[in-house]
């Protein structure tokens, strides 16, 4: 019977300055690490008790999203212009296509 395996996507980073002023703290690049770490390492601590959470990968676009990334634009600190969702989408076809060279299962 197959498997499924559930692929984790973290919290993209926030373009900040473009984000009006009353939401830049609360949703500051800073504060996405912190639940996308508290999210991963959550993932990880079942992975070690519950076999459910064998086949879930972690995926963390913060760094590949980072303003400085190339080309990683965004018109209101949010949401990407389509070439960086084109990019997300390969990778997870290439994914899908050779599990094993493409993204490991976290540590």
């Amino acid at each position: 019977q197959p498997q499924a395996t559930v692929v984790w996507m973290g919290i993209t980073a926030q373009h900040v300055a473009k984000k009006p002023a009353e939401y830049r703290r609360l949703q500051s690049n800073e504060r996405v690490q912190l639940f996308n770490n508290a999210a991963f390492d959550q993932i990880r601590e079942l992975q070690k008790t519950d076999t459910r959470f064998a086949r879930v990968e972690i995926w963390d676009l913060l760094p590949m999203t980072q303003p400085e990334a190339a080309n990683a634009m965004s018109w209101d600190g949010v949401h990407y212009v389509r070439h960086m969702n084109t990019m997300r989408s390969l990778i997870l076809l290439n994914r899908l296509a050779e599990p094993q060279q493409i993204c490991a299962p976290a540590p």
